[in-house]
Parts: C-alpha cells; sequence; structure tokens
C-alpha cells in the first residue's frame, strides 16, 4: 500500500458530532471527548461493515440511520485517515439519499503496489449540503489489511522435462479475486515449457492454490537456465514472486546408432551445430509449415575440410539431429541432392535449381523427435572434389495438412537457406522445379558419412 499524504494528515484534527450525543475530537483516529453537546437528534449512527477489508479485492458497505429525514433527502460523504487516496479507496467523496430513515453506499479498496507494507485506517465523514458541508456523524474505523502472497517451489531445480510445483499462499486477499502468474527467467520463452505458455491466471477461493510447471525437454543445448513465478492483480500490480528455480540442461544427443559397412565414421557437423533449432514455422529439413517443401544450402570448403578433416571425400551418408518431428508424417517423394560449386562460390548465393546429383531417390520418409535421422547411398558414394558444396531437399504434399512442426538442430555460422513453399498437391521435383531468390539463416547442421 503506497504512503501518500493523506486527506487529514497525521497533525491535523476534526471536530464532529457523533452517535453518543457529544461532540467529540478525533486526533490520529483517538476518539477524545473533549465538550458535552446536544447532537443533532436526526443523525442516529453511520456503521462501515465490515471494519477491517483486504487490500485486494476487499470492500465495505457504509449504512446510515436518521430520525425524521424526509425521504430523497440527500446527503454526502468524505473519507478521513492519514495516508488513504485514490490509490487505496474508491470513491472518496459522493452522495446518497435517504429513505425510510435509512441510507447506504458501498467503498472499495483498491491495490497498487509499494515497497512499504503496512494496514492503513480510516473513517466516514457524513455531511449535509455538499462533500464540504457540515459534518454531522462519522462512522467507525475501518481497516484496510496489507495483501500479499508467498510463492514457495518444490525444488531448487529441475532437470529438463521435469515438472516444478508452485504452492502459492494468499494473505488478506478476498475469495473469489481473479490473479495472474508469469513465470520470468533469462532467455526463457513459452518453448522451454511442455504447454507452450508463459502467462496464466487462477482465481483465488480461500486455500492455497499449486500452479505446475513442466520442462520441455528440447534435445537443444542451451547452458543452465532459470526462472521464477510472478503473481500479481488482474491490473498488472506486483504481489509476490518465488525463488529463483534452476533448469539443468539435459538435453545432449543420444550416441548414434552405428553406420552401415561401406564408410569409416560420420565427421563433425558441418557447419557447427549452435544446439537451437529452426522455428516451427520456418523452412527446414522436415518442416511442414506448408504442405510442399524444397530447401537448398550451401557449404563451404573450409567448412567442409575443416569438420571432415579432409579437402575431398567420398559421401556415402548424411545424417540431421531431430529436435521436432513433423505432426503429419511420413513426408512424402522425400528426396536428397548435392553438387560440387567452385572454391569461393559462399554461402549467401542460391545454388540453383540444376546439376544436382540425386543421391536419396524420392521415397516416403518418418522423422522422430530427439534423435538423428540418418540416410545412407554406400553403393554410390557422392565425390566431393573440394570446392564449395550444395545440398538441396524436397518432398511433395504431406499425407494429411499443413501445420508448424518438424524441427532440425540449425547451425551457428552466418549462411543462407533457400526454399520454396506452397500448397499446392504433388511432389517438387529437383533440377526442375525453380527456387525462389530469398533466404533464410537457418542453415541445417549435417553430419557427413564418409
Amino acid at each position: 500500500m503506497k504512503r501518500n499524504s493523506g486527506i487529514i494528515g497525521p497533525q491535523q484534527s476534526t471536530t464532529v458530532a457523533t452517535g453518543s450525543g457529544k461532540f467529540e475530537k478525533f486526533d490520529q483516529y483517538t476518539a477524545k471527548l473533549t465538550a458535552s453537546w446536544p447532537q443533532n437528534p436526526e443523525y442516529i449512527s453511520c456503521v462501515a461493515s465490515p471494519s477491517s477489508i483486504n487490500e485486494v479485492g476487499g470492500s465495505t458497505i457504509v449504512t446510515v440511520t436518521t430520525s425524521n429525514v424526509a425521504n430523497g433527502t440527500t446527503l454526502y460523504y468524505t473519507i478521513l485517515g492519514t495516508g488513504v487516496n485514490s490509490s487505496d479507496l474508491s470513491p472518496l467523496s459522493g452522495s446518497f439519499a435517504i429513505n425510510n430513515n435509512t441510507g447506504s453506499f458501498g467503498l472499495a479498496a483498491l491495490y497498487q503496489e509499494s515497497a512499504v507494507a503496512e494496514n492503513e485506517s480510516f473513517r466516514v465523514e457524513i455531511r449535509t449540503d455538499s462533500i464540504s458541508g457540515n459534518i454531522q456523524i462519522l462512522s467507525n474505523l475501518v481497516t484496510i489489511l496489507d495483501s500479499s502472497v508467498t510463492v514457495t517451489p518444490n525444488v531448487t531445480s529441475v532437470n529438463e522435462g521435469g515438472t516444478v510445483t508452485f504452492t502459492i499462499a494468499h494473505t488478506n486477499i478476498t475469495s473469489g479475486t481473479s490473479l495472474n502468474w508469469s513465470v520470468i527467467g533469462t532467455n526463457i520463452t513459452s518453448s522451454d515449457f511442455s504447454d507452450a505458455t508463459t502467462t496464466g491466471s487462477y482465481t483465488f477461493n480461500g486455500s492455497n492454490v499449486q500452479i505446475n510447471r513442466t520442462l520441455t525437454n528440447d534435445q537443444a543445448s542451451e547452458g543452465t537456465e532459470s526462472f521464477i513465478l510472478r503473481i500479481s492483480t488482474i491490473g498488472g500490480y506486483f504481489l509476490g514472486q518465488s525463488a529463483s528455480v534452476t533448469i539443468n540442461d539435459t538435453s545432449v544427443p543420444p550416441p548414434p546408432p552405428p553406420p552401415p559397412p561401406g564408410g569409416s565414421s560420420f565427421r563433425n557437423p558441418v557447419p557447427v551445430t549452435s544446439g537451437s533449432s529452426n522455428s516451427a514455422s520456418s523452412p527446414g529439413i522436415c518442416n511442414i509449415y506448408y504442405r510442399r517443401h524444397i530447401v537448398a544450402w550451401v557449404v563451404t570448403s573450409s567448412e567442409l575440410s575443416i569438420n571432415l578433416g579432409l579437402s575431398s571425400a567420398s559421401i556415402r551418408g548424411l545424417r540431421w539431429y531431430i529436435t521436432g518431428s513433423p505432426l503429419y508424417q511420413p513426408l512424402p517423394s522425400y528426396a536428397i541432392g548435392m553438387k560440387n560449386l567452385s572454391s569461393g562460390f559462399g554461402v549467401s548465393n542460391n545454388p540453383g535449381n540444376t546439376g544436382y546429383t540425386i543421391v536419396k531417390s524420392a521415397s516416403n520418409e518418418s522423422f522422430t523427435a530427439s534423435s538423428y535421422k540418418e540416410f545412407y547411398w554406400t553403393s554410390t558414394p557422392f565425390n566431393w572434389t573440394g570446392g564449395d558444396l550444395a545440398i538441396v531437399v524436397a518432398w511433395g504434399q504431406c499425407p494429411t495438412n499443413w501445420n508448424g512442426s518438424g524441427q532440425n538442430v540449425i547451425a551457428n555460422t552466418s549462411g543462407s537457406l533457400f526454399f520454396a513453399v506452397t500448397d499446392s498437391a504433388g511432389a517438387f521435383t529437383i533440377n526442375t522445379d525453380s527456387f525462389p531468390n530469398t533466404a533464410t539463416s537457418n542453415r541445417p547442421s549435417t553430419q557427413f558419412y564418409i
């Protein structure tokens, strides 16, 4: 609760008539009888109930009882309180009508976060003529109770794929109040969680609330991360947050199966892997954001020679690490082509749509998340002659429909992947279909079987 200058300051006082039949002087909420004086018999009582209200979701009803006051008479009210202003209570002044010698109105507590946590109090002044008119009677003292939450995680660290349970205890928050939660952390995104969300809401119904957050086992090396769970009002005001929970990076790709005979080994990834993935809506070697795909990219001679440890080679297979499998499988007419380019062709240039050797003929292929997708052509190896190398992948219309899914590990070096995507039926044909002169910098990290 913010501490602001009040309507009645700490050193101010006011003298009013009360239901005791006396004039009383209130100094910092202490009623002190200073003189006897007949009270106007028309005003009997002013009662605010309840007399303690929560800062979040709290309200009180003020009821005024009179005697021999004509129906329809308008009375006015103002608030007497130290540090109570429009950030804390609504409304601060107004009017109401007397009927059958009774009138009432409501006051609602408001909440705006503050570094100072303390209860505040006020009284209601009933006036005639206007909100600056004569005070006739004063209500009982009403306390605004400071609201907060305590958020406790059941663990301080969690592995990818694990679940953290946050228990939320509420102090002076009215049952039925809706609250927001959010997950905050460095480099934390919705993709880190199994339900792909970092925000939500719940309704407090008088008991502790538990919120579970399950981490994604994305098989992408991201290093150690951490996050907190934060609680706020629907208006966005902070109520409390948890201690930090560490996410242990357990996304290490499993060892691959042994390769078939005819070659020696898979060499280091080309280009070097970054551990991150293409998005579910960007082109890749198995993404079906559209129903029909063709992608092509270039790896340079220096990238190949450094990572393969060779200046030329007979390539008998390749593989990619799949981080997210396509929703609709298999992908039909999946084909792969390669062609030699001159040294210095460069990763930013379009490799074109002709001259490729088809190393993998069109066939239906399925992809499994968190595993390698391998292709071998041991009988007729592709001879890389030492220059830059172009790779093209194409497949036809997926069997059911498009869906933003299908991801692979991408490179951490600059470069371009050229692509064409369409919802048309049929399949792309390597060396025939055209490649657009547009690109995205997410070349797949590729391992070659030599």
